[in-house]
């Protein structure tokens, strides 16, 4: 299923449209990211789902601990995972 993982980041949502609509041929797609990155991966799941009919099957959000380099201090940051599958 790792081949299906699509991380989302900084790049223009017209990319990630067309990995997601490659991919999903084979099995669900899953959209990974963390931190400022969610309200991107939500965008782009939601804008599959109403014109391309890829259908949201499950959500999971969770967090990670990481310690800041510069001062020491733990830091939790948001992490989501959205399954879409056709």
């Amino acid at each position: 299923m790792e081949d299906n993982v699509v991380f989302i980041g900084d790049k223009r949502y017209s990319s990630y449209v067309w990995i997601i609509m490659n991919k999903i041929e084979k099995s669900p797609v899953i959209l990974k990211t963390r931190g400022k990155h969610i309200y991107n991966a939500v965008n782009i799941a939601e804008f599959l789902s109403r014109t391309k009919n890829l259908k949201i099957q499950d959500i999971k959000i969770s967090s990670s601990v990481f310690k800041s380099e510069k001062d020491n201090k733990e830091r939790r940051v948001p992490e989501i995972e959205i399954i879409l599958k056709k």
